[in-house]
């Protein structure tokens, strides 16, 4: 007589994926036995981790069946606009849903549906998890007293947690060209479309409060393949892209995804507080090793570290380093000041190595995170003067503060309509179509190096830090990025070597 089957809940299926995860070492069989399972039922859990993942966003954790919709692309819209609606704090009934489900079918030009009565409503928010709680309404600008009111609660969210286990994300619009005369005229601009969106990207960083773990960026451009990627290079940040260049809800979720993957590998517990966004998810409760806390809204300017002097000092960097390529050019008498998309990551991903741990924390601790009480007026770096290296030689009106900041005000998200919903879906599908077109004024030829002309320019560089005057730290630095790079060349030497042993046999 065989045994009745029983029906697993992602939540089930998720926590048998990270015992896997956890004995890597163990056989399928033995593990199978110990959760009480047939091994068949083990690996195609395992063969289908992708599936769960993304189900549980969708379905919430708690659900066994997950059968689709008729109208799968309607659902997917509809939930898109549902989940964005809530996290900008706007009130939704089931007589709302119902009208918007409506409209949807009717751009899609769906003609057999109709969102009636509360059947079909019913299985829409049982097919996802939904319920309707009633959002607080936000203010137009920043509430001392929910800043007060939140400052005092901080300790006890925090108090079993270490420094080092504590994030903070956030995004910031980044004008990758803005030339120093044009920053006064700018400034207070949300280039929410338009010739100058082509020159924005948005970033997203993520440290922790010590200043010990800067995540990887994430960098948001317009362009899936602009021209100076043609040759593949390798990229020091995550690179995404989108029509307008802005913070979606499903590459946020991308990111949780990978935050997530990070902690559970290293079996670590972190607390990840962020703003309330419009792409930043509504339910968290999928997460695993992650715990999200949104902050009070529109108090971010005093409660978020990121924004307490992190990315100004990201900003400083950035356009130190593009200062000083506008005056190398200037020098050469290169008829083009800019930098091109590929040159402007890797200044990014420079100026964020830049930001010092002491920075960060002192920041964190303005916000109050671990310090004492009475201690936040004293740190943090958003108030510290600007002073970006030759900026006398430029010889322009704006201030060096000026031009830091010029770009604060840029639009990282939207609420977007049902319209901008399935233009972007639509967008999204037809990339690899239109990708190259316009792709960001790319003006260097960023051809790769082959081994020898490596090798060449290598030699010129070593003959370079012989004769000039470097400090004996940077003479140091560089003679050990030249072994370490002879030996890599070295080995892919060898595994060369092998490789085309085989090709002849």
């Amino acid at each position: 007589m065989s045994r009745k089957r029983k029906a697993l809940s992602l939540k089930e299926k998720l926590d048998i994926l990270a015992k896997v995860d956890e004995n890597p070492q163990k056989k399928r069989v033995d593990l199978a036995r110990e959760l009480c399972l047939p091994v068949s039922t083990l690996n195609t859990i395992v063969g289908k981790r992708e599936e769960i993942q993304k189900n549980i966003q969708v379905f919430g954790a708690g659900v066994k069946q997950t059968r689709g919709a008729q109208h799968g692309m309607m659902e997917e819209l509809l939930l898109a606009w549902f989940r964005e609606v809530r996290a900008a704090g706007v009130n939704v009934d089931g007589t709302v849903v119902r009208e918007k489900a409506d409209e949807i079918a009717l751009l899609l030009g769906i003609e057999d549906f109709k969102a009636s009565g509360h059947g079909w409503l019913h299985r829409f928010k049982t097919r996802h998890g939904l319920s309707y709680k009633t959002v607080s309404g936000k203010g137009k600008s920043a509430d001392q007293d929910q800043v007060s009111n939140w400052l005092p609660t901080l300790p006890a969210v925090i108090a079993q947690y270490q420094p080092r286990d504590v994030f903070n994300a956030d995004e910031a619009g980044l004008f990758i060209n803005l030339q120093p005369e044009k920053s006064l005229s700018i400034k207070g601009e949300t280039c929410q479309g338009g010739k100058k969106s082509k020159e924005r990207v948005t970033v997203l960083l993520c440290c922790n409060a010590d200043g010990t773990e800067k995540l990887k960026p994430t960098v948001i451009g317009k362009y899936w393949k602009p021209r100076c990627f043609s040759h593949n290079p390798r990229l020091p940040v995550i690179y995404k892209a989108n029509k307008k260049a802005w913070m979606t809800g499903a590459l946020f979720t991308e990111f949780l995804t990978l935050l997530v993957a990070r902690m559970r590998a290293a079996n670590r517990r972190i607390l990840l507080f962020l703003d309330n966004c419009a792409a930043h998810p509504v339910d968290t409760s999928w997460l695993q090793n992650v715990k999200v806390i949104f902050l009070p809204p529109n108090c971010t300017s005093h409660l978020q570290p990121l924004d307490a002097g992190i990315i100004r000092n990201v900003k400083f960097h950035f356009r130190s380093l593009l200062v000083r390529r506008i005056l190398a050019k200037i020098d050469r008498k290169d008829a083009s000041l800019k930098v091109d998309l590929l040159d402007a990551i890797h200044f990014l991903a420079m100026s964020w190595d830049r930001v010092k741990p002491d920075t960060i924390a002192n920041c964190f601790k303005k916000c109050g995170f671990f310090c004492a009480p009475g201690d936040t007026e004293e740190n943090g770096d958003d108030g510290a003067e600007i002073d970006i290296p030759d900026w006398g030689d430029l010889n322009v009106d704006a201030s060096p503060e000026e031009f830091v900041s010029a770009d604060d005000q840029l639009a990282t998200c939207e609420l977007r309509t049902v319209q901008d919903i399935i233009a972007d879906v639509t967008a999204e599908e037809e990339s690899d179509d239109d990708d190259n077109q316009d792709a960001g004024d790319c003006s260097s030829d960023h051809r790769p190096l082959n081994t020898d002309g490596a090798l060449e320019a290598l030699d010129g560089l070593r003959g370079f830090v012989a004769s000039a005057e470097l400090s004996e730290e940077t003479a140091t630095r560089f003679y050990e990025f030249q072994k370490s790079l002879l030996q890599d060349l070295e080995k892919q030497k060898v595994q060369r070597k092998v490789t085309d042993y085989f090709k002849v046999l």
